[in-house]
């Protein structure tokens, strides 16, 4: 294709926009002002041209997120000090210095100078030791705890143990000296002052108790006196107190002997036969006046009379024959009464939100009344009624004083609520209301009254009837179509 020329005249001249091969050329430039030109391709090849969004996505690829301070190439620069051999400088600096495992120095290690008055501390506080005394820690193997028992020792620890004797079997040599006892520093156990002779302690000598056994003892106040009292007690003997108000021990009676107490204050046994006179002419099983009590073969005793208890009665059965007067509150399990009962106080079943049922029985099959307390509901069931006296119906604060005969009026009733309260307002006495007995007259008929506005018989007999009517006064006509015989000729 032959090349296209596009001449553009302006006042200095003109430009030539022509078509070389593929190619447009232009002969001078493009003088764009504030213009822009948009939608150019993504860069592809090496020579196409660059949106700006192309060159700054390439910078920030390359700076890569850089600090402000170090995303130039002059801060780059500035960082490595000017230095184009970065890398070997540091390669040969990193050459010099030892590793921090296992390194190897040459020629003379200089450590840090420790003189008086800048000596070697370890946390602040200054080593004094000298070396060969820190040396004698060379090879030590004891924990911090276990130097830490050297703490406090004031001479050589292995001549002190040496002039100890041991806990087990020691051997002592000249003599052994005990705690001084007087009156002013006694033996004391446990703060407590030991009064005992060594008599009275040898008495432990041979003793084969357990310190938990003699412990029983501690915080016992009798005397030893009182304690003797155990002394020789055998089975069937019992502790009392003698007249004198100490305990003594009575060795125990005969068979069917009872325990009395004499006219010294004493217990004694004695036996009925021998003058006790509380079981003389006593009948076994029976209670009486001023006597003791024996029970017979069964363990049965009747005619005791107001026996107080003050703790529990426990009992398998309790057979009461006649009345039964119980202060206070009286909780039964279950309760069977198969006679009348009277309670002359207020009863209540369960408590507020927690009920239980209660049925009332008739004496015909499948009547009675039930609360359902599931239900919250008093039910009538089976032939079951409800008798109210005239007068004494209540519903909802409001008392209903129609009488029985009256409400047996709905009885057959098929009107719906909506057509019953049709009545509610109306104002007319029964008497009034008793005019339609006996009407057949239909809705509809009596709808005929609707709208009129007085006596019905009244304005009919002011008006003519349709045949032969006979008129009185002056009789107008407003409009008449075709003729009217009057019924007047003339002659």
């Amino acid at each position: 294709m032959a090349d296209r020329k596009i001449t553009v005249l302006n006042p200095s001249g003109y430009q030539e926009l022509f078509q070389s091969g593929d190619n447009l050329v232009l002969s001078g430039t493009i003088d764009m002002s504030s213009n822009l030109i948009t939608d150019l391709p993504n860069c592809v090849n090496d020579n196409d041209v660059a949106r700006k969004k192309y060159v700054d996505d390439s910078i920030s690829a390359v700076i890569g997120g850089s600090p402000s301070t170090l995303d130039t190439l002059n801060e780059l620069a500035a960082a490595l000090a000017d230095d184009s051999n970065y890398a070997a400088t540091i390669t040969t600096a990193l050459g010099l210095k030892s590793p921090i495992a296992s390194p190897t120095f040459t020629g003379i290690v200089t450590g840090p100078t420790i003189n008086a008055s800048t000596a070697l501390q370890i946390g602040g506080v200054a080593v004094t030791s000298t070396a060969a005394e820190l040396n004698i820690l060379d090879g030590v193997t004891a924990t911090t705890a276990e130097l830490n028992y050297s703490d406090g020792v004031t001479s050589n620890i292995q001549t002190q143990i040496d002039t100890k004797a041991p806990l087990a079997s020691p051997t002592f040599t000249g003599t052994v000296t005990g705690p001084t006892i007087n009156a002013s520093t006694a033996l004391q156990i446990g703060g407590v002052a030991v009064t005992s002779t060594a008599t009275e302690l040898n008495i432990l000598d041979g003793v084969t108790s357990t310190a938990a056994e003699l412990n029983i003892l501690d915080g016992v106040t009798a005397t030893a006196a009182e304690l003797n009292v155990l002394d020789g007690l055998n089975r069937g003997h019992i502790i009392v107190g003698n007249a004198s108000g100490a305990p003594a021990s009575l060795a125990e009676g005969s068979e069917n002997q009872v325990l009395t107490i004499d006219s010294s204050g004493d217990a004694v046994w004695t036996s009925p036969a021998e003058g006790g006179g509380e079981f003389t002419g006593v009948t076994a099983g029976t209670v009486s006046a001023s006597k003791g009590v024996i029970v017979d073969s069964n363990k049965d005793i009747t005619g005791f009379r107001n026996v107080s208890l003050t703790g529990e009665l426990d009992t398998a059965t309790l057979d009461v024959s006649g009345d039964a007067d119980i202060d206070g509150t009286t909780n039964l399990d279950a309760v069977d009464i198969d006679g009348a009962t009277q309670i002359d106080a207020t009863v209540t079943v369960g408590v507020d939100d927690t009920g239980y049922d209660v049925k009332f029985f008739g004496a015909t099959a499948s009547a009675y009344c039930l609360w359902d307390e599931s239900a919250d509901d008093l039910i009538l069931a089976g032939d079951a009624g409800l008798v109210v006296p005239d007068g004494q119906f209540t519903l909802a604060s409001t008392a209903v004083t129609s009488t029985a005969a009256e409400l047996n009026i709905l009885d057959g009733v098929t009107s719906t609520a909506a057509e019953l309260n049709i009545l509610d307002g109306v104002t007319s006495t029964a008497a009034e209301l008793n005019i339609l007995d006996g009407v057949t007259a239909t809705t509809a008929e009596l709808n005929y009254c609707d709208g009129v506005t007085s006596n019905i018989q009244t304005q009919i007999n002011t008006k003519a009837p349709i045949a032969s009517p006979t008129f009185t006064g002056t009789v107008t006509v407003a409009a008449m179509a075709g003729e009217i015989d009057c019924g007047v000729y003339a002659s």
